[in-house]
């Protein structure tokens, strides 16, 4: 399940997948005015051919365990990657690896110098542990193949590591994979080294991972305990936090669990590090906040941008650049009126009448019932 903006109005769709080893099926719906419509339908048995020239009969059996919406293909329009196959913002079948079924992917900004977004993900339907794709097409940039079937359970993405170039690659064996497929054995300092979550805690521009309920680097080892505040993490052995993102806006993520007995409250931990770095707040990022929204739909995924960010950056400004920030030709800002007239809802789009929940009318915040 997730969300996704499929069309010019840029209002989101519920997204809802389901099938991974056989007959795969995915929808998006539309909640407007009251109503529950189906935007479109892909499925594997409907006879249709995707944009790849491939029957979609052929996607089947490519689905996992969670999905990722992004717009992949660069048209302004979010795309579902699921697993090795996607599904373009019109319900047709964008493209389909043949790679099989796998547990974790992430799409996101992981090689600062291909153009368009990247896909990471693991897999156990084959020899390929792992792979990375060109979002856009699929096509596969490199892959690690084991001498036969296997199973790979987890993977993760980040720049963890400031003595190598762009985004490090970890698969459950131990390893990282450097940004051109180069695998290089790292002292982790006694952690998993790199299979549960990554984010950005610390200050710095490297990303931390969260794994047996603590936050720690593979660089410079531990940097905090959550276990020590009676909280406690979910999805068995994988240990995930229940959700965590930039929620503040300070551009750092915020980690949020239930206590121990998951019954009387939610603990939320945020940095105290000071840091020197000024971007903006993650959730404006689109990439970002279809990863946060899909965050713990299925096994939980991290979340990512659709800008890098990392050590490699000569300034801050580079980043705010890339996202897009800096390229709105807007020099001056005025200030508006203090009454607009006419009917807004909370993302400052014009409505013809009010609707039901929260919304502006002639500059009062009001609410219908």
């Amino acid at each position: 399940m997730g969300v996704g903006c499929f069309d010019e109005t840029g209002l989101p769709s519920v997204v809802l997948g389901r099938g991974v080893y056989g007959h795969s099926v995915v929808e998006a719906w539309d909640y407007r005015d009251g109503k529950l419509t189906r935007k479109w339908r892909f499925d594997t048995n409907d006879g249709k051919t995707g944009r790849d020239g491939k029957r979609h009969s052929t996607y089947a059996a490519q689905g996992n365990h969670s999905l990722n919406v992004a717009d992949l293909d660069g048209d302004g329009l979010d795309e579902v990657m699921y697993g090795s196959m996607a599904v373009d913002h019109d319900g047709i079948g964008l493209w389909n690896t043949r790679l099989g079924h796998g547990d974790a992917n992430h799409v996101g900004k992981f090689l600062p110098d291909r153009e368009g977004l990247q896909m990471f993900h693991c897999l156990e339907s084959g020899k390929t542990m792992v792979a990375l794709h060109d979002a856009r097409d699929g096509q596969v940039i490199w892959k690690k193949d084991a001498a036969s079937d296997n199973d790979m359970g987890r993977c993760l993405v980040g720049d963890f590591l400031p003595q190598y170039p762009g985004c490090e690659f970890f698969y459950y064996q131990g390893n990282y994979i450097q940004q051109d497929g180069t695998e290089t054995t790292i002292n982790t300092k006694g952690q998993k080294g790199g299979c549960g979550m990554a984010l950005w805690f610390d200050g710095s521009l490297s990303r931390q991972l969260i794994e047996d309920n603590i936050i720690h680097s593979p660089a410079n080892g531990r940097t905090f305990t959550m276990y020590r505040y009676s909280e406690t993490f979910i999805n068995g052995t994988k240990s995930n936090p229940s959700w965590y993102g930039d929620l503040v806006g300070d551009w750092r993520e915020e980690v949020i669990l239930p206590d121990a007995t998951r019954l009387q409250d939610l603990k939320i931990f945020a940095t105290w590090y000071p840091t020197t770095h000024k971007f903006p707040w993650l959730m404006t990022d689109h990439c970002y906040w279809m990863s946060a929204l899909n965050e713990n739909i299925g096994y939980n995924q991290p979340t990512n941008l659709g800008y890098y960010l990392g050590t490699d950056l000569k300034s801050d400004q580079e980043a705010w650049e890339q996202g897009g920030y800096l390229s709105t030709g807007i020099l001056t800002v005025e200030a508006a009126p203090a009454k607009p007239a006419g009917i807004y809802n909370l993302m400052g789009q014009k409505l013809q009448k009010a609707v039901r929940g929260l919304y502006i009318e002639n500059g009062k915040k009001k609410l219908k019932y």
